[in-house]
């Protein structure tokens, strides 16, 4: 990955993991008081007291809003924002760094296990972590992804599968479209995700278990519904003749045509002189960057202004193939159990090339140096940009999420 390439946010190699979650935090905060700078905003006109007091009396213009220059203003925030990350960093030495993480981690391993436990004791009522976990997963990551510009990947197909993954299991649950709807989603594009984006298994990270949660955990909730379901809520568990081409591929399909109708209609029409101007990535943006891969080899065949459309091509071919395999899987249960045990295996493999092949070179190296090395405090708005990129990396720390 060059210094041009974007980066997909979950696909960044980590510096530390001791300063991953510090980031988060920071950015955080960075997203409550970003309402006084951001292009987004209503400029200055919310600006803190701090502000307008630092301005000397000679800048006002009663006839203006603003109080300081734009310029003026993103300096005095970005200077306030790495005062903040200085003194938390004071506070938390290495011990203190080394001890966060290790609980962190088993906080992970917990979490793990107790999914598993759940999923293998009660898979009729696994559904309901499923969404206790997502409220506050999902949360957290809007606050981080609209903080670090990175809002726009949260239009991508995972999160409008995940969804109508709640919609069918607490508003309809008994909708016979939504069950197939979901099931071919879920056991489809979302599961086959992992192998394309290499979703890795790293307890430490809150990007990588959100990424991984939101394609594993929705196949591990189709599988206990259609084969061990809450009778009472979703009803009885239904033949595998009600599920052919047209329940499971062209259902599935007319959902998948009002995304694509929404996402590309925002990205590349409506928003997409908006996303340029501000510097937002979008995993159009990821893909397109990438000198490995299918869309990489079109790419090169074909003038830029087909690229749109070369990937919408692409996209929509990944999907109907991954739901035409769903046909099996609905009907069969050792089919089904295989794919999930395959994709959760494909994830942990992916996390074991993460943890050995990077992290521990770049954590256990000079674990001291963690709060003078802490990439927050040289923050850059794009991904690209965040001094991350890989320094003659391995495939694993390129690609691994």
């Amino acid at each position: 990955m060059n210094d041009t390439q974007q980066a997909r946010p979950d696909d960044l190699p980590r510096a530390t993991s001791s300063t991953e979650s510090l980031e988060s935090f920071v950015d955080v905060l960075d997203f409550g008081l970003s309402g006084a700078t951001d292009d987004e905003g209503t400029g200055a006109q919310e600006e803190d007291d701090s502000f307008t007091s630092a301005c000397p009396y000679d800048q006002l213009d009663i006839g203006k809003v603003d109080l300081l220059p734009r310029e003026r203003a993103k300096e005095l925030y970005q200077l306030k924002r790495d005062q903040v990350a200085k003194a938390i960093l004071r506070r938390m030495g290495p011990k203190q760094l080394l001890l966060k993480d290790k609980i962190t981690f088993v906080l992970g391993s917990t979490c793990l296990w107790v999914c598993a436990f759940w999923l293998g004791s009660s898979p009729q009522s696994f559904y309901k972590l499923y969404t206790g976990l997502g409220v506050v997963l999902f949360t957290f990551r809007y606050l981080v992804y609209r903080a670090r510009k990175w809002h726009y990947y949260l239009l991508d197909l995972c999160y409008y599968g995940n969804t109508l993954l709640l919609l069918h299991l607490w508003v309809y649950p008994r909708s016979y479209l939504l069950a197939r709807t979901t099931f071919a989603l879920n056991s489809g594009p979302l599961a086959f995700t992992i192998l394309a984006f290499r979703n890795s298994l790293v307890y430490h990270d809150m990007d990588k278990v959100t990424s991984l949660y939101m394609h594993l955990v929705p196949v591990c909730v189709s599988w206990a519904n259609r084969w061990f379901p809450e009778e009472s809520r979703f009803g009885p568990r239904q033949d595998s003749d009600s599920g052919g081409l047209v329940q499971l591929v062209l259902w599935p399909m007319a959902f998948y045509m009002v995304w694509s109708v929404f996402y590309f209609g925002t990205i590349f029409v409506f928003a997409a002189e908006r996303i340029k101007r501000r510097g937002y990535t979008t995993l159009f943006s990821y893909v397109t960057t990438q000198k490995r891969g299918p869309f990489n080899s079109i790419s090169r065949r074909i003038p830029p202004k087909l690229h749109a459309l070369a990937y919408l091509i692409l996209h929509c071919l990944f999907c109907a193939t991954t739901m035409l395999l769903s046909t099996l899987t609905w009907r069969s249960y050792l089919a089904h159990t295989t794919l999930l045990v395959s994709m959760a295996s494909a994830s942990i493999y992916h996390g074991g090339s993460f943890y050995f092949e990077v992290f521990a070179r770049r954590y256990y190296s000079k674990p001291e140096d963690h709060g003078a090395q802490h990439p927050h405090l040289t923050y850059s708005r794009k991904p690209s940009e965040s001094g991350l990129k890989p320094e003659g990396g391995t495939k694993a720390e390129a690609k691994t999420e």
